[in-house]
């Protein structure tokens, strides 16, 4: 069972376009106007014609949306039908549609360029390995003949604190008393 159930297939020869509602089941809260768009273009064969998504209706309590479309033959036609803001937000979206496919495309690209990376390395190493079998002493860092050296952690001195001692809050209320009574 297909997911779009046509409700009504209008030819409307007054404005020269045809107007298709259709219900989306099961698919409430999750279809975009892109989705449904390329979903009635190959239900209903519209290759090559523009289809615009005009509304895109959630039922409340259901999981389903029903969606009108307006197909045109002819681009011009339509923008001059339609409100501009609506070819805005469809370029829009298919913009961010084609600039997510590029990046998983370079993200495959890197991936197999680094599995290529990883491989060539890895028999680069093994050559070497099989010439030097013998194990090099000799070649070790100094430093690890030396004991380690105690690490100490230094403390703040007594006088020298962030917080503010209660002595001088006392000194400072004393100071401001003074003032005030004089």
């Amino acid at each position: 069972m297909s997911a779009i159930q046509g409700k009504t297939d209008v030819e409307n020869t007054f404005l020269s376009r045809r107007e298709i509602t259709c219900d989306f089941n099961g698919l409430g809260g999750s279809l975009t106007k892109i989705q449904a768009l390329e979903m009635v273009t190959k239900e209903y064969g519209l290759d090559g014609k523009t289809v615009v998504p005009m509304i895109l209706e959630n039922h409340v309590g259901r999981t389903q949306v029903t969606g009108t479309f307006y197909v045109y033959d002819d681009v011009k036609l339509a923008k001059s039908h339609v409100i501009p803001n609506i070819f805005a937000r469809l370029e829009k979206a298919n913009a961010k549609i084609a600039e997510k496919a590029e990046e998983e495309e370079k993200k495959k690209a890197s991936a197999k360029e680094a599995e290529k990376e990883a491989e060539s390395p890895a028999k680069d190493d093994e050559k070497p390995k099989e010439k030097d079998a013998t194990p090099k002493t000799e070649e070790q860092p100094k430093e690890k003949d030396a004991p380690p050296t105690p690490k100490t952690e230094e403390k703040p001195k007594e006088g020298k604190t962030d917080a503010p001692a209660n002595d001088d809050k006392k000194s400072k209320d004393e100071k401001s008393s003074k003032e005030v009574s004089s």
